[in-house]
């Protein structure tokens, strides 16, 4: 029988906390077939497993994303949402400049 989304959310979390890779703790990522293995389901469906799964994720604090590397292989990212408040905010200006140059690309 299929895990609970809160149950795979809990494993999750505490991974973040666990020690391996050359890390104490922190991000990580878990390929597609670890993480059917840990939900115990042989597919792991958008709308009935991994979009509630991600929501399960940020709501605890952490995004959960998808991410395929160089060769094709898909891994799922987890990072703690809080490392996201010192990245650089793109100004509006450059928001505008963007817009403007599209505008006029439609314009062409």
């Amino acid at each position: 029988m299929p895990r609970r989304i809160n149950d795979v959310a809990d494993d999750l979390v505490k991974l973040y906390g666990e020690r391996f890779g050359g890390k104490l703790r922190g991000r990580y990522k878990i390929s597609k077939d670890n993480l059917a293995y840990l939900a115990t389901r042989s597919n792991l469906q958008v709308e009935g497993f991994l979009e509630p799964l991600r929501e399960e994720m940020f709501d605890r604090g952490f995004t959960f994303n998808r991410s395929d590397d160089s060769q094709k292989r898909t891994y799922f990212v987890v990072i703690k949402n809080d490392i996201f408040e010192n990245y650089r905010e793109v100004p509006i200006r450059l928001v505008r400049q963007y817009l403007q140059a599209s505008e006029e690309e439609a314009e062409d």
